[in-house]
Order: C-alpha cells, then structure tokens, then sequence
C-alpha cells in the first residue's frame, strides 16, 4: 500500500462541508473543495423545456493510506452515496506526494 492516498468526492453543492465534518471526526486533517457542475444524467434537469445543469462540489482528501478506507466508508454510509444521484466517491494510490504537513 502506498503512503498516501486520495480520496475523490462529488456532491451537491452545499454538501461539502458535511463531507469534511465526517472526514475530520474519521481522522482525516483537511480536504480541498473546489466547485463544478455535473454532466451525467443525475446532473440534468430542465425547467420550461431548458436544461439546468446541476451545481456540484469536489472534495479531495489526501490521506495515509491506512486511513483513507475508513474516511471513505464512513462518508459514503452518511451521504448514502450507493443510492444513484447522491454522489460519488472513489479512491486513487498516490505515487508522490510533496507539500503536505501530516
């Protein structure tokens, strides 16, 4: 297992900091939020025959790698994100990491 591991988070907007609460109380010390809109077929809604597109926030934690399952799982069991159209979550080895104060 490599040293560090990031963890790959796309809610709804206004969900992030709810994500980042469930990542600090699983040991996870910080995260990056960065918003962005969704193009998938959960992400399209019309109103009046017009397309919305939905507003999205990205959340990437980089953990130890013996913690990112635990931050993984317990976001995904809050936000239930098995159900399609609440999110997604996925899981990516860090080959290097530089910056970082752990």
């Amino acid at each position: 297992m490599n040293a560090f591991q990031a963890i790959l988070i796309i809610v709804g907007r206004g969900s992030a900091d709810r994500v980042m609460q469930i990542a600090h109380e699983n040991g996870a010390k910080g995260g990056t939020i960065v918003p962005c809109r969704g193009t998938g077929h959960h992400d399209s809604h019309e109103l009046l025959y017009t397309a919305l597109d939905s507003e999205r926030e990205l959340i990437v934690i980089v953990t130890p790698g013996d913690l990112t399952k635990q931050v993984a799982y317990a976001i995904n069991e809050a936000l239930a994100l098995d159900e399609p159209g609440n999110g997604l979550l996925m899981t990516l080895e860090l080959d290097e990491v530089k910056g970082l104060l752990m």
